[in-house]
């Protein structure tokens, strides 16, 4: 949807020969959840304007998810959708369910500025 559109013509402006045609649109953006992974942001960390998150690492004996990332909270989910959408993630450092082939998918995020959301990882417990 367009947020705001301007457009404006201009007739014998100065130092143009003929019409003149200025304008100016702002629309919203947003990807599905099932598309995002066909988007891609480049975050330049060498100039400090940007740190991406530590991939959570997590244990598949004991369900334990940590992130190198200091302060990062991690949210999971243990049926199979994406954490990052789903309305069943669960934030913690420890998972619910630790039962031999449950699928685990986690990612870390860190609510502050210039911080991005980490990779989801997925693991199956042993």
């Amino acid at each position: 949807p367009v947020k705001l559109s301007e457009s404006n013509i201009h007739t014998n402006p100065p130092g143009i020969s003929g019409s003149l045609i200025e304008g100016r649109q702002y629309y919203d953006l947003f990807v599905f959840g099932v598309k995002c992974d066909g988007v891609y942001v480049n975050v330049d960390t060498s100039t400090n304007k940007g740190t991406v998150c530590a991939t959570p690492t997590i244990n598949t004996t004991t369900g334990a998810l940590s992130s190198a990332t200091t302060g990062a909270a991690i949210k999971y989910t243990t049926d199979g959708s994406d954490p990052r959408y789903s309305p069943t993630a669960k934030t913690g450092t420890t998972s619910d369910v630790t039962a031999s082939g449950a699928v685990i998918k986690a990612f870390a995020y860190k609510n502050a500025d210039g911080f991005y959301p980490s990779a989801v990882a997925a693991a199956t417990m042993a």
